[in-house]
């Protein structure tokens, strides 16, 4: 199991490597006189001085792609002027001494057998990973080990495994439905005494136009609410529960890393920048083994777990047992899946007012109204039109729940980019990224 992204010069040239996992990428451009690869897609931009076509408003939908896997997402970016960019999840990249550049997909784990086999090959898999972060050999050593919980299963076993390596501090969001999502408790039987708690819009108050970390990526900024614990997250090793889903009955992803019925573009990829910054490595837990996901599903329906399941809308038996066994009371988590983050996916600008950061807000609204000269694609208005088709019975089964009407709508599974004011947010995150990273290469 690979975490974090890395590099090595061999005799055929030199290979760059992504996680095993499909949050994180690496990212490549090729300007005819060097060939670049980052794990930064801001810092790729501005080192090869590129820029978004901001004719486009769909950059969304594709620097989410991932999602699709790496067999069938966009991985040809186009930029401005004719310039693109490529990306590559769950794989290898050589380039040899001709720039010639070959793409190779990691190769599959071992299928499990059962529940001892994949907890066993999990927590062996964890603590190497810790040992290789904290060898002497690195240039930077030393990494402790940081946690989220809530009281739904995923971060809280990705905080019972991390208890493994040693992990003592947990992090939990507060305020609103966290109050509700609070793990507390299920954290103290886990043996867990320093356990911090921050405000959820904390992050709102801040300075620093501190949302254009979370966007420059190309996500609508899901992970943002979490900049509140960016001080106990460096130089850490920081456990999440992202990707539960693994975790399901039934699984709604494959072998190949693609999400099936998954909504909208939450990629969760957009801790990068903020990660690259302070140091840390994400180890997003439930996406172990997932290159033999159906295997894990396997034995969460296997009849060794039964006794760990409940039959539920909510039902993980795989967490349950590992909570459980380790002390954690039946009733002390996993009753109600709320779920950590947000997006701006569905937002106008009105909204966005109420949930970037004060400073940000101001910040991108300046922007756009330095770009108000932009023409867009004259695809747009119908970009428009399929999104409003493809979100209409999530707005209507909303004011169903205003109106306290019976109904709700199903809604298709679907990642279509908001082409409104939030297509722009992309462009304002890359613009501000990129003048922090020009800066710093001045210094260079």
């Amino acid at each position: 199991m690979f975490y974090g992204t890395g590099a090595k010069l061999t005799e055929d040239g030199i290979c760059f490597i992504t996680p095993s996992h499909a949050l994180e990428r690496l990212v490549l451009a090729d300007n005819g006189k060097e060939i670049t690869v980052s794990n930064s897609v801001p810092f790729l931009l501005t080192y090869n001085h590129y820029d978004p076509d901001q004719r486009i408003d769909q950059y969304e939908r594709l620097m989410c792609s991932i999602l699709d896997g790496p067999k069938k997402m966009t991985e040809r970016i186009p930029m401005k002027d004719g310039a693109e960019i490529r990306q590559f999840i769950v794989s290898s990249v050589l380039v040899d001494s001709d720039y010639r550049v070959s793409v190779k997909q990691r190769e599959k784990i071992k299928p499990f057998t059962g529940f001892s086999d994949y907890y066993q090959r999990m927590v062996d898999a964890v603590k190497r990973v810790a040992l290789n972060a904290d060898s002497p050999e690195r240039r930077n050593s030393g990494f402790g080990v940081v946690s989220t919980i809530s009281s739904g299963y995923d971060s809280l076993t990705a905080a019972c495994v991390a208890k493994e390596i040693g992990c003592d501090t947990v992090v939990a969001l507060s305020g609103g439905h966290y109050d509700i999502d609070d793990g507390s408790e299920a954290a103290r039987q886990l043996g867990y005494k320093n356990i911090v708690k921050r405000d959820m819009l904390e992050y709102r108050g801040m300075k620093g136009l501190v949302d254009a970390e979370y966007l420059a990526s190309g996500e609508m900024g899901t992970m943002l609410q979490f900049r509140v614990f960016e001080d106990l997250f460096r130089n850490n090793l920081v456990f999440f529960g992202l990707r539960g889903s693994y975790w399901s009955k039934a699984v709604d992803m494959t072998d190949e890393f693609e999400m099936i019925g998954y909504f909208n573009c939450e990629a969760d990829v957009s801790l990068t920048e903020n990660a690259l910054r302070n140091g840390y490595v994400s180890v997003p837990l439930p996406t172990y083994g997932a290159s033999v996901a159906s295997s894990v599903e396997r034995i969460s329906n296997s009849e060794e777990m039964k006794p760990w399941t409940l039959n539920t809308n909510y039902d993980k038996p795989i967490p349950r047992r590992i909570l459980e066994t380790h002390g954690v009371s039946r009733d002390a988590f996993g009753q109600v899946k709320y779920g950590g983050g947000f997006s701006f996916y569905r937002d106008n600008l009105k909204r966005l007012s109420g949930r970037m950061s004060v400073e940000g807000f101001v910040a991108f609204k300046d922007f756009r109204k330095r770009r108000r000269g932009v023409i867009r694609s004259p695809k747009s208005a119908a970009h428009v039109l399929r999104y409003v088709r493809l979100n209409l019975p999530i707005y209507l089964n909303y004011m169903a729940v205003k109106l306290k009407l019976p109904f709700r709508l199903k809604q298709k599974p679907h990642r279509y980019a908001n082409p409104g004011a939030v297509a722009d947010l992309f462009f304002w995150g890359v613009d501000v990224m990129k003048g922090r990273y020009a800066d710093a290469l001045t210094k260079v």
